[in-house]
């Protein structure tokens, strides 16, 4: 079992957009559909149970938070051979597991998340001053204001 931190990898720049995937547990990835629109891999990440990768700490509770995860991605699993779009499926799967966004923003809106985001709840926020310095460091003629 894996404990993930969020991550941001910048990969691509077409003009003023700029591409990154984003890794960070559900609930994040989906509060960056709703207010940035990101697109999120709506699939479960695990490789199986045994590598089921989450994000928190669940100290001396972990082979039950485990258990409930492969029961939940088994449901998953499930409703998706039988038909169920994998957007709808995934609505079994908990927040707190892993999951990739590709977030595209122009130069502008990533400042824009840069300072939004860097007040708004500690997974936000950390993923805002990685942007930032990740940005500043990538791209210094965009970002150095």
């Amino acid at each position: 079992m894996k404990i993930e931190a969020s991550s941001i990898c910048f990969d691509q720049k077409d003009g003023d957009r700029i591409s990154a995937v984003i890794t960070a547990s559900r609930g994040v990835c989906r509060k960056l559909a709703a207010d940035w629109g990101a697109v999120v891999d709506s699939r479960c990440l695990s490789e199986g149970c045994d590598d089921i990768i989450f994000a928190g700490r669940y100290d001396g509770n972990a082979e039950l938070w485990k258990a409930s995860w492969c029961v939940a991605e088994l449901i998953y699993f499930r409703l998706v051979e039988s038909g169920v779009s994998p957007s709808e499926a995934e609505e079994v799967l908990p927040d707190s597991v892993m999951a990739m966004a590709r977030l595209t923003l122009s130069v502008e809106e990533w400042k824009r998340f840069c300072r939004e985001c860097s007040g708004s709840g500690p997974h936000l926020s950390r993923l805002a001053v990685l942007a930032s310095f990740r940005l500043k460091e990538i791209f210094p003629g965009d970002f150095d204001d």
